[in-house]
């Protein structure tokens, strides 16, 4: 690489220059400050509406978990919170001239549901691999313990309570309402800033940060927060692929499915077989996912702001008034975010479907 070429380079990285990072952080700052206040907001309501956690029926000295009153808890958690945030992402989509359905991939891509199905549980049988062997793992030798709701599950009856209260807080709700915000709104904002790879893997890293059960310094731990960046960024190439949630949501409830240790093994072998009959276009989407990635050219901005969320997420817990600083630091960026214009072309960096 000559003397230009390298200039060039430096010149692509910082798109924009000051600016263009700038632009970059505000865009991730908008979706860090949405969920945070939103968060902490719903949080506040849940409390003064007199509502309890679910933690509080599942948890605790002398409490015998009763899962369907922890399913009733958990569904007004969801329904507080994810309502804010999707009337927020609504108003904050209108300013931004996001008004379609397709811009939040509530479509079908002009494809059939039942090819979006399929490509939903190829997506599952690539994104599950990680987390699947780390499982396999700890029934061997310790590695971590794991969340304490993985512990309660090896003592109690997964009888119809349970499931139901699962269906609320894991595999059936969750990757709805999940999908509609994460893969819906947030990676849809990212790609107004970054590069698609960069979208991809800055959504990964705000995936993980977000789910804090598992921000612990143990191997376990570790390694899931490297399955949910795997398998964000597998859900997001989905949606850059399809243009809809269908996929994601599939692969996410199918990922998030309570198994024991010999489901888990049988699980093995439906993957395997899954891998052997789709491998031709298996070997085609991963072609392409690699496409993508190796085009970033936004490395300086996905630098800074990878390392921002990862300050993010290794602090907000840390102190009771940790989140109320970051909300503090956020304002200004998504204030910001409200009027800056893309840096990004909204078409030609897209995967051709």
């Amino acid at each position: 690489m000559n003397d230009d070429q390298k200039t060039q380079w430096l010149l692509h990285q910082s798109r924009g220059g000051v600016k263009g990072v700038f632009f970059r952080f505000a865009s991730v700052g908008e979706a860090l400050f949405v969920l945070l206040a939103l968060v902490l907001i719903a949080r506040m309501l849940f409390r003064s509406l007199g509502f309890a956690d679910a933690d509080t029926f599942l948890f605790g000295e002398d409490v015998v978990p009763d899962f369907r009153a922890a399913a009733i808890a958990e569904s007004q958690w969801h329904a507080i919170r994810y309502g804010l945030i999707i009337v927020a992402i609504y108003f904050i989509g209108r300013m931004r001239r996001r008004r379609g359905r397709a811009s939040y991939g509530l479509t079908t891509g002009w494809r059939s549901v039942l090819l979006l199905v399929a490509f939903g549980v190829g997506a599952f049988a690539v994104m599950h691999i990680p987390s699947l062997a780390l499982r396999l793992t700890d029934s061997f030798f310790d590695i971590g313990p794991g969340t304490p709701f993985w512990s309660l599950m090896k003592e109690v009856e997964w009888d119809v309570d349970f499931w139901v209260y699962m269906a609320v807080s894991s595999f059936f709700v969750v990757p709805i309402v999940e999908e509609s915000v994460a893969r819906g709104y947030l990676l849809g904002r990212l790609r107004e800033s970054f590069s698609p790879g960069g979208a991809l893997l800055i959504m990964g890293l705000i995936f993980a940060a977000a789910h804090t059960q598992y921000h612990k310094s143990d191997f376990y731990a570790l390694g899931s927060l490297i399955a949910l960046v795997w398998g964000s960024v597998i859900m997001g190439y989905a949606v850059y692929r399809t243009g809809s949630l269908i996929p994601a949501i599939i692969a996410h409830g199918l990922v998030n499915i309570p198994t024991s240790v010999v489901a888990d093994y049988a699980i093995v072998a439906v993957i395997a077989l899954i891998l052997f009959l789709f491998r031709g276009a298996i070997r085609e989407n991963a072609a392409r996912l690699w496409a993508i990635l190796r085009t970033i050219n936004d490395w300086i901005s996905l630098v800074l702001v990878g390392a921002a969320i990862i300050a993010f997420g290794m602090t907000l817990q840390s102190t009771s008034w940790a989140p109320y600083a970051w909300l503090a630091g956020l304002l200004s960026f998504f204030v910001a975010s409200l009027f800056t214009k893309s840096t990004w072309t909204t078409s030609r960096d897209l995967p051709r479907r």
